[in-house]
């Protein structure tokens, strides 16, 4: 008579091993001292509220079945302003997934020998950055992006996530660097709206996706990224919507709507452009 209350009790053991651990934050400090416990499955949860002046980097390991999310406690709840003179997050690591995170009229400023960014998915593996929002975001120095993919790493992914009306700068670039080089990013199922034209000289500057930045001394490196399934409106922030500057990229089934500019094969070889459409515009 006693085999099923004893069942009973394993089964409960077993469903509470199968969730992590959940730190709600508000502050760096609460933010740095989640990280330094956090295990594969765990969460940190960004409380509802605005936020400026922060500056954090995640360094740390999830897996494929049990990722480690970071995340907003409700979707454009969290929102992240002000002035920016360092990277906001910066993932590095592996199997880490940031999610409903709001960037709102933030200004980034250059400062030399640091990449100021927003988000900075750099030298890691099979991260991914989902269901954010970037809106009326602005830089003071051309070819600033706000999120880049950069270093040695692989297999990280920027979806579903929206850009609005950010003004003058580059919104999502995947670095081709001498020393490192991103490989297989993939980028999709975004939302790319209201990009007004850079005023930088040259009208230069002010792609929507940029993959690989010199294409005569670096075009030739294989970045195999992949962009598809995203959408381009009213996005007229230079000549170049997308722009490809390395070898072995897919660009698949974009659609392109009133922009004034184009999906451009700047550099590189061997990419693969299939079933992009547009709709209106120029180029």
């Amino acid at each position: 008579m006693m085999k099923y209350p004893v069942l009973t009790v394993i089964c409960l053991c077993v469903v509470q091993l199968s969730f992590g651990e959940i730190y709600k934050v508000a502050t760096q400090d609460e933010f740095y001292k989640a990280a330094s416990v956090i295990l594969p499955g765990d969460e940190i949860v960004v409380a509802n509220g605005n936020y400026s002046d922060w500056s954090l980097t995640l360094n740390a390991n999830g897996t494929a079945d049990k990722p480690i999310i970071v995340r907003g406690e409700k979707a454009g709840k969290v929102v992240f302003n002000g002035e920016v003179r360092q990277p906001v997050l910066k993932l590095t690591g592996s199997y880490i997934q940031l999610n409903d995170l709001k960037f709102e009229g933030c200004q980034l400023f250059k400062t030399k020998g640091t990449d100021v960014v927003l988000i900075q998915v750099d030298a890691a593996k099979h991260c991914r950055v989902t269901n954010c929002v970037f809106t009326k975001n602005t830089v003071d120095a051309q070819f600033m992006p706000i999120v880049v993919v950069s270093g040695h790493g692989d297999h990280n992914r920027v979806d579903h996530c929206h850009f609005s009306a950010n003004f003058n700068n580059q919104e999502v670039q995947v670095r081709v660097g001498k020393e490192g080089v991103s490989l297989y990013t993939l980028i999709d199922h975004n939302t790319f709206m209201d990009k007004d034209s850079v005023t930088w000289k040259g009208n230069n500057g002010g792609e929507c996706v940029q993959i690989g930045q010199d294409p005569i001394l670096l075009g030739n490196r294989y970045s195999y990224a992949t962009v598809r399934d995203n959408r381009f409106i009213r996005c007229s922030g230079e000549p170049e919507v997308i722009s490809n500057k390395s070898s072995g990229n897919k660009y698949i089934n974009n659609y392109f709507e009133d922009c004034h500019g184009e999906l451009v094969m700047r550099g590189g070889h061997e990419c693969l452009v299939d079933s992009n459409k547009f709709a209106g515009g120029t180029g």
